[in-house]
């Protein structure tokens, strides 16, 4: 079963923001899982940049979930991850254990490597430690 989820975009603004220090967040959607694998393992399938302020979750089993992306130096991407947009069962297999896995890198497309005006063009597989805060939980990745 699929679940249909309607989220604004909290008080932080649209799609694209002026976030810490001048730099800029795009809010995504990230569907988990791997390419290779037809979206299922640990990791990270897809993310398609949101550009509506009503937004509809993407129509698939895999499990989704909004974050507000930020480059923060050359070798850095923060994810915030929006909790009020994790079902229980995502945050279970993907974030209780304090770790978000990468089983192999991620590569951007090229409107999302436009949209945060960087050109590292992916994240390093590994495990990342994650933040859990009461909005969000962060996670820090490597870019390849």
């Amino acid at each position: 079963m699929t679940k249909h989820t309607s989220i604004h975009t909290l008080d932080r603004g649209s799609k694209i923001i002026d976030g810490k220090g001048g730099q800029t967040q795009i809010l995504a959607e990230v569907v988990y899982g791997l390419i290779s694998r037809n979206c299922k393992g640990m990791g990270i399938c897809k993310i398609n940049p949101v550009d509506s302020p009503d937004y509809q979750a993407s129509n698939t089993p895999c499990g989704v979930s909004l974050a507000y992306l930020q480059v923060l130096n050359s070798s850095t991407i923060r994810f915030e991850f929006l909790k009020d947009s994790i079902t229980p069962e995502q945050y279970a297999l993907r974030f209780a254990g304090g770790y978000f896995c990468l089983e192999e890198a991620f590569c951007f497309s090229d409107q999302l490597l436009d949209a945060m005006e960087t050109d590292n063009t992916s994240i390093a597989e590994g495990v990342y430690r994650i933040q859990d805060g009461p909005q969000f939980i962060t996670v820090d990745f490597l870019q390849g």
